[in-house]
């Protein structure tokens, strides 16, 4: 499935699914539904409006248009959304973060050490849960 551009949807979890462990996915996931745990990719996550994480999320790119709690790695962009909301400590790269008007940050944001904060958080996860499957 498409989504805009550039964007091929890899992953869905629709509203009135929940999951609770480790994701880790290719391309694309959208989480309208419940994911409590760790979430792991290089490339984009999309929380929509019913959306709800409650996690440790190393991604590429974020956008919340729903809720995430957690820490949260990103090593490109995180976008909150208007009606998105965002708390825990955020690590992220200086001009990777837009908060939309009407979106919430209620947390820490660090600046600057995405990429080696990300690593150490992907390598920490690889000790826990074990190495990636189908990488």
């Amino acid at each position: 499935m498409k989504l805009g551009r550039h964007l091929e949807l890899s992953g869905y979890l629709g509203e009135g699914t929940e999951i609770h462990g480790t994701v880790r996915f290719r391309r694309l996931l959208r989480v309208d539904g419940v994911l409590t745990g760790r979430v792991e990719s290089y490339d984009t996550l999309v929380v929509g409006k019913t959306g709800m994480i409650d996690a440790e999320v190393i991604v590429g790119s974020l956008r919340v248009h729903g809720l995430v709690k957690g820490r949260i790695a990103v090593d490109q962009t995180i976008e909150i959304l208007a009606g998105g909301r965002v708390e825990g400590d955020v690590y992220a790269s200086a001009p990777g973060v837009k908060i939309s008007e009407g979106g919430v940050f209620d947390g820490q944001l660090h600046m600057n050490p995405a990429p080696a904060e990300t690593e150490q958080l992907r390598r920490e996860g690889e000790t826990q849960v074990g190495e990636p499957q189908g990488s």
